[in-house]
């Protein structure tokens, strides 16, 4: 989470990169996916507790819910510095 606070202003500037890499790979670093991880991903799909229990679509889910996070917080933005202009 504190990845995500630090990352997202600086990654707004840049279209190139996004918070949801820096997460993803601090998620990825903190709790890596195992080799059972990756062996089960087809049958965690199946299931919403599955999602959050593979270490490996974890990394997925973090990626994903702080990239639209961040994007939603630099729409947000923009939406203020056009009436601040």
């Amino acid at each position: 989470m504190a990845t995500a606070f630090v990352a997202a202003p600086i990654t707004s500037l840049n279209p190139t990169i996004g918070a949801g890499f820096f997460t993803g790979l601090v998620q990825a670093f903190i709790a890596g996916p195992t080799v059972r991880d990756l062996e089960c991903v087809g049958d965690d799909l199946a299931t919403l507790r599955g999602w959050w229990g593979n270490r490996l679509t974890r990394v997925l889910l973090v990626f994903f819910f702080s990239s639209l996070g961040s994007a939603i917080g630099t729409l947000v933005a923009f939406g203020w510095l056009k009436d601040l202009i």
